[in-house]
């Protein structure tokens, strides 16, 4: 038996702010609901009785825990996928090559303070992509823009310190070797992380 509006609304009241902040995770509950709800509802005066038992089996706050859980690592997966993509590797290899040159002019290729430099400057780009998606309340409140955002503060932080001068100088790497490989890698994050995130913001935009 098909939905009403009414019917609709109601359900949604069991999804409100404080049980499912996700509008996207919201919409995809009700949905859900609403598609059991129809196939077993066979009168209205059912509608009530049937909606708290499928309400009770699947509770707003741990259907949500259960999809954020599941969009994040769709995110990872996708992150680490993309990076393979020859558009991100040609753009980020030209990035790396073209900071590497400008750290050559000013001299500054071989310097103590070189790798602390690159990578705060690349700690503050990519948290910033906090305040591109949270910005505005639409984006705030999806959950793959939440996914997105912290799956890029998480591995550019893990990358930061994983990328040690002087544990890459065990595997014979001097000082230029390592800054140019950093970049590199930078690069590569900076560019797939950026793209990734206008990509899912302008989903939402024009979705």
């Amino acid at each position: 038996m098909k939905l009403n509006q009414s019917q609709i609304s109601r359900i949604m009241q069991f999804s409100n702010q404080q049980d499912i902040y996700y509008r996207d995770i919201q919409a995809e509950w009700v949905d859900h609901i609403a598609s059991e709800i129809e196939a077993e509802l066979e009168s209205e005066e059912d509608f009530e009785k049937i909606l708290h038992q499928k309400v009770a089996t699947l509770p707003p706050r741990k259907f949500q825990r259960s999809v954020l859980m599941n969009i994040h690592l769709g995110v990872v997966r996708e992150f680490f996928v993309g990076i393979f993509n020859w558009k991100t590797l040609s753009i980020s290899l030209i990035l790396a090559f073209g900071l590497l040159g400008v750290l050559e002019l000013l001299g500054a290729l071989e310097t103590e303070m070189s790798e602390r430099v690159i990578k705060t400057t690349f700690l503050i780009l990519m948290y910033g992509t906090i305040f591109i998606g949270f910005w505005k309340n639409k984006t705030r409140r999806n959950a793959h823009i939440l996914a997105t955002v912290n799956t890029i503060f998480f591995l550019s932080s893990l990358l930061v310190f994983v990328f040690r001068l002087d544990w890459f100088e065990w595997l014979g790497f001097n000082q230029v070797s390592f800054i140019s490989l950093l970049l590199a890698c930078l690069s590569i994050f900076i560019f797939r992380g950026y793209s990734m995130l206008f990509q899912k913001i302008n989903k939402i935009q024009w979705g």
